[in-house]
């Protein structure tokens, strides 16, 4: 993923520090690594799924988000 991802472990620890909600278990790093384990599940039913991809999203996806308010609108 190095190639991918030039500094990953930097990207990582951007997202850990600057999410504003990276404590909340709805929508902080638990959840993030919930969303992985679903990624990965949803990899093993189809291997043309990008592991990179799914792992961006799973970091990235809420790492910017400032409220807890409800978003039924989130999942999909």
């Amino acid at each position: 993923m190095a190639a991918f991802i030039p500094d990953l472990e930097r990207l990582v620890r951007a997202a850990r520090t600057d999410a504003p909600l990276a404590d909340s278990p709805t929508h902080g790093e638990q959840h993030w690594r919930a969303v992985a384990r679903t990624g990965i599940e949803i990899r093993r039913g189809d291997r043309l799924v990008s592991g990179r991809v799914l792992f961006l999203f799973a970091l990235l996806h809420d790492a910017r988000r400032f409220t807890t308010e409800p978003d039924p609108e989130h999942g999909p």
